[in-house]
């Protein structure tokens, strides 16, 4: 049964869709886009110390017609929730609970065998962290094309052809040219390229890309972006973007989740996230963010390290270690689900805020209110943010393309 965090997460969607998703999604589009709920979703890894949680509990919607990212330190379970909307998780690891539900597929968690093949690829597209690692360094990637149309039993391969380089064309590429190279012949934004093309040649309409923009070089960068954005709006795309930059988020979602220890700690609309943000990992994330313009002295590192797989605490909130309004219920109670608005905010010290009571730390006595946890009216107290910075960009990631620690 759904959770009261997913009803929680369900409502702020709809609500959030009024922001960026308007511009991104049409009519037309939103109707052929996919709806995904992830509820109570936990995978585990089988370890010598027995089966641990990489992520646990997840409630997640993605509306159908926006773009959802996905932020966080590496470790936080990202790319493990990416690969559990395609059910592809490797053992030793295995979705021990919840489920994944898509409109038009049901739940992918129930898929096997002949029904997941076919899923993956003509209804969920997937770019991978890395594109050389899913391009096969022994074929032209015309010959990867053909294969993957072969394997599910597209009869007319020339069109497929076609549309595949129609869509190398729009991102500003030789299609023939492309589709008769292997990929040591191509340079790392072509080959992102191309994994995006392949991710969309079957028609799916809803695509996962995982770290799209990792090592590439910032020109590279910008117009990924913009073909992510152009893409999803031209196709009538469901996306889900994992990174772990701050500004590729701000450019392209709609909405944004914070995950930490493979938890979801925050989410909500991208830019009340980003300009407001509630909880203090993701105050951390931008704190840490250094400055084009301004005191670069001002970026402040988050202390401490991510958790590991075998360090995640059991019980009570997987943060405490590291956050200045560390509490004693922190030690042994998970954090409440702490709704305001569209925004979800996962934590004891926003609950003991918004109830207006004070609360002792570990790290000393902090008031609750505005003064312990910045929000919407003190949004100079939660940025940083120059006052020169444009308008562009939600506060806090203006001027910025730097990656999170």
């Amino acid at each position: 049964m759904p959770t009261t965090e997913n009803t929680a997460a369900r409502n702020a969607g709809k609500t959030g869709n009024a922001g960026k998703a308007g511009n991104t999604a049409n009519v037309a589009s939103a109707m052929k886009a996919p709806g995904v709920r992830v509820d109570g979703l936990t995978v585990v890894y089988r370890t010598p110390a027995g089966e641990l949680p990489a992520v646990r509990g997840i409630d997640l919607e993605l509306p159908a017609g926006t773009i959802t990212g996905v932020v966080g330190e590496s470790g936080s379970g990202k790319s493990t929730l990416a690969l559990s909307l395609l059910n592809a998780v490797q053992p030793p690891g295995r979705i021990s609970a919840g489920s994944v539900e898509i409109d038009g597929l049901g739940d992918v968690v129930k898929l096997s065998g002949e029904d997941l093949r076919k899923a993956r690829g003509r209804h969920i597209g997937y770019v991978f962290q890395a594109a050389q690692n899913s391009l096969n360094p022994l074929k032209t990637v015309g010959k990867q094309l053909l294969d993957l149309g072969r394997s599910h039993e597209i009869e007319d391969l020339r069109g497929l052809v076609r549309d595949a380089k129609d869509l190398l064309g729009r991102m500003g590429m030789d299609g023939a040219r492309v589709l008769d190279s292997h990929q040591h012949e191509l340079s790392g934004g072509m080959r992102q390229r191309v994994g995006i093309m392949l991710a969309l040649v079957l028609n799916a309409h809803l695509v996962v890309l995982d770290e799209p923009t990792t090592a590439l070089d910032m020109i590279t960068q910008a117009n990924i972006l913009r073909i992510v954005r152009e893409v999803h709006a031209e196709r009538g795309l469901t996306t889900l973007v994992i990174t772990h930059d701050l500004g590729v988020v701000a450019e392209v979602a709609d909405r944004l989740a914070v995950m930490y220890g493979g938890r979801l700690v925050e989410q909500g609309p991208t830019t009340d996230v980003l300009s407001a943000p509630r909880h203090p990992y993701t105050q951390g994330l931008l704190r840490a963010i250094p400055r084009l313009l301004g005191d670069i002295g001002e970026a402040r590192a988050l202390p401490g390290r991510p958790p590991t797989l075998g360090t995640v605490p059991a019980r009570g909130c997987v943060f405490r270690e590291r956050c200045a309004l560390r509490m004693d219920v922190c030690e042994t109670e998970e954090p409440p689900v702490v709704v305001r608005g569209p925004s979800i905010t996962a934590c004891h010290a926003v609950a003991a805020a918004d109830a207006g009571v004070d609360t002792d730390t570990t790290a000393g006595t902090a008031t609750a209110g505005a003064d312990a946890v910045p929000d919407a009216a003190h949004p100079a107290e939660t940025a940083d943010a120059p006052e020169s910075a444009g308008a562009g960009e939600p506060a806090g990631v203006q001027g910025t393309r730097g990656e999170q620690p």
